[in-house]
């Protein structure tokens, strides 16, 4: 079914990235016809996938061209082995890296992280690499840049470095990689004492954690409201969301603290609840029947 509510296309994406028209409707045109008729039936889904697609591009440009200069202060080298996930047996052995051995992420032999490091180790053109704990950070205009690895290349007597990104797969800073979403499911499922390969997410594929500052004497009312506020806003937007408990359990547990500092948030929360969100599959269920005598009127 085709949305009879008229649009300004190019007027909503250009107020949304900060763009001219003209720039906006020259990335429009380049879009392909069938993704381009998604639009006609949801024209704010669309406007709103546009828009981030926009400006994920605007953030990687404006991090690939910043310029840095060098300051006095100095990392200290045990930053590059603070981090060991497993054993020297499963390390790589390396001979342009930082350190002797690569603790890449993952048992795989081949993960992603695996293969990038065999590649920059057989680079004639790397002169030395160094992959780069969670946690470290560079402040840019869109906010912390966390790169995964830094390479410096031989050319001629200069040695240029680079940051480089690669094995995340996303320029989205807030966006678990499948590896992080597979231990937060795992760890669910745990506390809530399920079989193991049992989804508590029931599938979804995102998930929304909401945390409230401990010091707040009103957290868990208002990351209630935060989590009713957004469940009714996704019934509107045509999407399924499903409030899953565990958060404050989870909370405490050294996967989530640990994943919140390697994205750069700090302070002393205290888990509210998780949402699992997504596109219903099949029909949505017919409301449960209201109970009797759970609502009274006082006149």
């Amino acid at each position: 079914e085709t949305s009879q509510i008229k649009y300004d296309l190019i007027g909503k994406v250009a107020e949304a990235t900060v763009l001219t028209r003209r720039t906006v409707a020259s990335i429009l045109k380049g879009i392909r016809k069938d993704k381009f008729d998604m639009y006609k039936n949801n024209p704010e889904e669309f406007i709103s996938k546009v828009t981030r697609l926009i400006k994920e591009q605007k953030a990687t440009m404006i991090v690939d061209h910043i310029s840095y200069d060098q300051l006095e202060g100095k990392y200290d080298s045990e930053i590059f082995t603070a981090e060991r996930h497993t054993t020297i047996d499963k390390a790589f052995k390396a001979e342009k890296h930082i350190q002797p051995y690569v603790f890449t992420d993952g048992n795989a032999d081949k993960s992603v992280e695996r293969k990038f490091a065999e590649d920059l180790d057989g680079a004639a053109e790397v002169c030395v690499y160094a992959k780069l704990p969670k946690g470290f950070s560079i402040p840019t205009p869109v906010g912390n840049y966390s790169p995964d690895w830094a390479i410096a290349f031989n050319e001629g007597t200069v040695k240029h470095i680079f940051f480089v990104a690669e094995t995340k797969g996303t320029m989205e800073s807030m966006q678990l990689r499948p590896i992080e979403k597979a231990q937060i499911r795992a760890l669910n499922a745990q506390i809530m004492g399920s079989k193991e390969g049992f989804d508590p997410f029931y599938g979804a594929p995102v998930y929304i954690l909401v945390v409230a500052d401990k010091s707040a004497p009103t957290a868990t009312y208002d990351g209630s409201l935060v989590l009713g506020n957004m469940m009714l806003a996704a019934h509107a937007l045509g999407l399924g969301s499903c409030w899953i408990h565990r958060a404050k359990e989870s909370m405490e547990t050294p996967l989530y603290k640990d994943l919140f500092k390697s994205l750069g948030i700090e302070g002393d929360f205290e888990g509210i609840g998780h949402l699992a969100l997504g596109y219903v599959l099949g029909d949505y269920p017919e409301c449960p029947k209201r109970k009797e005598n759970s609502v009274y009127y006082v006149k």
